[in-house]
């Protein structure tokens, strides 16, 4: 470091952990946009955002490292996800006309979670950020041998899906605890005021 730079323009490790986290983050989303448009239902009207939007150059920049691959495979479930979007983002968009209340960033309704051998027995948690991730690794390994490159990206975004997964559950406990927070002092705050020590 030169003696005569600025330090205040350095990022500090929070804001650096921050730009990881947040390009991390990103990643992990795109790769769960791919596969979430065929695996639940009932989205949120923002939730189709950039990520949804990068799946596409994404998954187009990662054919190239198959060359000399078939790449078949891949560009018929990148054309199969372009219309699994559509529909998502119509049905999201009649929904809302109809008055279903949803939060706009929601992530959908895992399909797994209808299914009657699951119906009552498995929480959309653990649908969300264990089950749907193992099938999607399961359905990409046995792809493997028929079209490496989608077997390998399949796999690839399950474990992205189980990430973002995890990275949103996290967030919101942050948010959930920061509101905790802000409510115990905001008590504390008040007892201090009625006990006229300010």
């Amino acid at each position: 470091m030169n003696p005569g730079q600025d330090m205040s323009r350095m990022p500090t490790m929070r804001e650096q952990h921050a730009m990881m986290t947040n390009w991390l983050g990103f990643a992990c989303q795109v790769l769960e946009v791919s596969v979430a448009v065929f695996l639940r239902r009932g989205f949120g009207a923002r939730y189709f955002g950039g990520a949804a939007a990068a799946v596409i150059p994404a998954v187009l920049l990662y054919s190239l490292a198959w060359e000399g691959h078939d790449i078949t495979g891949l560009l018929v479930f990148l054309a199969l996800f372009i219309m699994a979007l559509l529909k998502a983002r119509i049905g999201s968009a009649f929904a809302e006309r109809r008055g279903r209340v949803c939060h706009s960033y929601y992530s959908g309704t895992p399909t797994l979670c209808s299914w009657p051998v699951f119906r009552g027995r498995l929480g959309e948690g653990t649908a969300k950020g264990l089950v749907e991730p193992l099938c999607v690794a399961l359905i990409g390994a046995a792809l493997m041998s028929t079209s490496e490159p989608l077997g390998f990206y399949l796999v690839i975004a399950a474990v992205g899906l189980m990430c973002s997964v995890s990275l949103a559950a996290a967030y919101e406990r942050r948010r959930l605890m920061d509101m905790k927070d802000a409510y115990i002092a905001q008590r504390y705050d008040a007892e201090r005021f009625r006990a006229g020590k300010w």
